[in-house]
């Protein structure tokens, strides 16, 4: 049986961790939570990213209106 690998993609790059001989799919999936744990972005970041893809959307307005009714 090879090796197990986790990996998630934060800020459209690949973070990947090798986990040593032995490891369960179980232990897999924990390093991968933890990965995103520690990857994750605040809300205000993700918000402003999408009030920038909604420049492209056909109703941008209301799509800005309401990510910015989510906002603090």
């Amino acid at each position: 049986m090879g090796k197990l690998h986790a990996g998630i993609m934060v800020d459209g790059k690949r973070i990947h961790r090798e986990l040593p001989e032995g490891a369960t799919s179980g232990d897999a999936k924990l390093v991968e939570m933890e990965l995103r744990a520690s990857g994750a972005l605040p809300m205000t970041a993700v918000l402003a990213l999408f009030v920038k893809h909604a420049q492209a959307l056909r109703s941008a307005e209301t799509a800005k209106h309401q990510a910015k009714r989510l906002g603090p």
